[in-house]
């Protein structure tokens, strides 16, 4: 038997783990981090990676960088929230609409090139300015 948590919960784990380590380089690591956080509530969780990178993706706190290679195929979800990506039209020296990239409406993740693809992402707590 297992039990599903809820957002709040991941998202205060995750947090927490940030807190701790202030980066983690990779979905996997941040994912057995949260779990192990989320288990000494109730030992039944269970939570996918994808599931913790898009809670996390949600927080205010928390920032995600994507090393990405080079693939063969087009991208046509955000590779971190799951949203629908959109072109971004630029003009040309002589006044032409190019598409110059992709980007997620959601959460403002953008892509350059068509042929990327992600390689890791990178979880970091973001620093607040303190007046």
């Amino acid at each position: 038997m297992y039990k599903i948590p809820r957002k709040d919960e991941v998202g205060e784990a995750v947090l927490e783990v940030l807190r701790n380590y202030k980066e983690v380089a990779s979905q996997a690591i941040l994912h057995s981090l949260v779990l192990d956080k989320l288990r000494k509530e109730n030992q039944f969780f269970k939570i996918s990676p994808e599931r913790v990178r898009k809670v996390a993706a949600d927080l205010e706190g928390v920032k995600i960088f994507v090393e990405k290679r080079k693939s063969s195929r087009e991208a046509k979800k955000c590779f971190i929230c799951g949203e629908k990506m959109v072109w971004v039209e630029g003009r040309s020296l002589l006044g032409e609409s190019t598409k110059t990239g992709k980007r997620c409406p959601r959460c403002g993740f953008r892509i350059d090139r068509p042929g990327l693809e992600p390689r890791r992402y990178v979880f970091y707590l973001r620093q607040h300015v303190r007046n």
